[in-house]
C-alpha cells in the first residue's frame, strides 16, 4: 500500500499484519491544529505540492514495477493521485476506485462552475480524465456508473465495473 504520511516530511515503510505500507513524504495537504493558519497552509500546499507529490507517487510506482513487485495499480479518484503516472507509457493496468468523485459532488450541488470555483472545477475535470483513462473502475454499485452516463453524459462502456469486495453479511453491526 502506498499512502501519504501524515507528517509531510516523513517517508517510511512499515509492516502491518504482513502488509507493506509505504508512507510517502511531500503530500499536498497539511494536518495541523485546524486553526486559520493551518487551513491557509493546507490550501497553499494543495496548489504548490499538487504536481510534485504526484511525481513522488509515480516514481514509487515505477520503482515497484521495475522490481516486479506490482502487476496492477489502483488509485482513488478523489485527489487525482494518478495525475503523473497515467501519462506514462503504461506497463500495468490502472484501476480507479470510486468513492464519491468530486465531479459528482460538484455537479449534484450545482457548484461545478469554472468562474466561481476555478480550482475545484479544474481538479474535478482532472479526476474525470483519470477515470476515463483507466482500464477498469472499482465501485460499490452500478449507480455511480449510471451517474456518469445519465448526469454527465459520459459512457464508460469500455470500462469494467468491479464491485466493492465487501460482504456486508460478514459484519456484525449493532442495531439502534
Amino acid at each position: 500500500i502506498i499512502t501519504a504520511s501524515d507528517e509531510v516530511n516523513d517517508k517510511r515503510i512499515e509492516l502491518h499484519d504482513g502488509i507493506k505500507v509505504i508512507f510517502l513524504n511531500g503530500a499536498d495537504y497539511f494536518i495541523g491544529n485546524q486553526g486559520k493558519l493551518s487551513l491557509i497552509y493546507s490550501k497553499i500546499r494543495s496548489i504548490t505540492n499538487y504536481k510534485s507529490y504526484r511525481k513522488i507517487i509515480s516514481n514509487c510506482i515505477e520503482d515497484l514495477i521495475d522490481d516486479n513487485k506490482l502487476d496492477i495499480v489502483e488509485f482513488a479518484e478523489y485527489g487525482n493521485e494518478s495525475f503523473i503516472w497515467r501519462k506514462l507509457s503504461r506497463r500495468i493496468p490502472m484501476i480507479i476506485r470510486l468513492h464519491t468523485p468530486s465531479i459528482m459532488v460538484r455537479k449534484t450541488q450545482k457548484t461545478l462552475n469554472p468562474f466561481l470555483t476555478p480550482l475545484k472545477y479544474i481538479f474535478a475535470k482532472l479526476e474525470l480524465k483519470a477515470i476515463c483513462d483507466s482500464n477498469a473502475i472499482s465501485a460499490p454499485s452500478l449507480a455511480i456508473a449510471d451517474f456518469f452516463k445519465d448526469t454527465l453524459g459520459i459512457h464508460l462502456k469500455n470500462l469494467h465495473i468491479i464491485y466493492n469486495g465487501i460482504n456486508p453479511g460478514e459484519w456484525s453491526m449493532p442495531l439502534y
